[in-house]
């Protein structure tokens, strides 16, 4: 009788235990068999949304989320200080493709194997007058200008000259009245002038390297902002020919960089201009500046 009366207080004692354990499960902060733990917490009425909750609840902290960089919403609206890059006309330029651009981030670029190479800072010079006429592999010694990738038709400045710093066409071309057109040979030289000039003007006498009294424009220049390539909006006086032209780039190495509404026909004049048997070799270019 006293056995059996011993074997019943251990089993009170050990129902009292269970129903005490059942009791605790539910109780805020109890922590379960380290086997029953959440490896990630979720969030649901037990788990946690945040690493303060995961903390009072007495849970793992959660999973650390990826972090994605923010995309760029458009090009700066800081102006570039880039180089010009010459290549032949028809070619995809340098910003397209697999090559890494790196001008800014490397400071030094080499010019691409299939450009004519980079603008040369140094211009042509005729006496005190001069132009653009060579290319360099390194842009340690080329043409810088500052462009504005979210501008349309604009003045660039140059490094080249502090009197004279404005990117140019000065027109040299045929007649005094300064007139690209399609169906004309007339051209201007690509070099620097004094005043930024507006955009939609007509070539008007503007300080320049080319010769005194020339007449030039200033504010021509369009930039692609994804491929960066660039070309010039030529403004005719009115009623003469077209009233704005989209003229082609002609390069002769040593020699000259023009642009010019006909390019064929200025080619074919100026190959006709040489007596010597060896001509020289005139190419149609496109210019780029080198993106960062």
């Amino acid at each position: 009788m006293r056995l059996g009366f011993v074997v019943l207080i251990h089993l009170v004692a050990l129902f009292s235990l269970a129903h005490a354990a059942v009791m605790d499960h539910g109780r805020k902060g109890f922590l379960p068999p380290m086997n029953e733990r959440r490896a990630t917490p979720v969030i649901d009425g037990i788990g946690c949304s945040t690493n303060a909750e995961c903390m009072r609840k007495g849970l793992p902290l959660l999973k650390p989320s990826k972090r994605t960089k923010a995309k760029r919403a458009g090009a700066s609206a800081t102006p570039l200080l880039a180089p010009i890059l010459v290549y032949p006309a028809g070619s995809s330029g340098p910003n397209t493709g697999s090559r890494k651009r790196g001008y800014g981030k490397r400071g030094i670029t080499t010019a691409p194997a299939n450009s004519l190479g980079y603008i040369s800072a140094q211009t042509l010079n005729i006496a005190t007058n001069g132009w653009y006429s060579n290319t360099v592999t390194t842009s340690t010694s080329a043409l810088m200008v500052n462009v504005n990738l979210n501008t349309g038709t604009q003045s660039m400045s140059t490094t080249s000259s502090a009197s004279i710093p404005y990117l140019c066409a000065v027109f040299f071309g045929i007649g005094t009245t300064p007139q690209l057109g399609y169906s004309s040979a007339s051209y201007a030289y690509i070099s620097n002038c004094a005043n930024a000039g507006i955009p939609g003007s007509v070539a008007s006498i503007n300080t320049n390297a080319v010769a005194a009294l020339a007449k030039a424009e200033t504010a021509i220049w369009n930039v692609d902002s994804t491929t960066g390539r660039l070309t010039v909006s030529w403004t005719n006086p009115a009623g003469i020919g077209p009233s704005t032209v989209t003229p082609d780039f002609v390069y002769e190495a040593g020699a000259f960089l023009a642009c010019t509404g006909n390019s064929t026909s200025f080619i074919t004049s100026q190959l006709a201009a040489v007596t010597s048997l060896i001509k020289p070799v005139i190419q149609v270019v496109e210019l780029y500046v080198e993106l960062p």
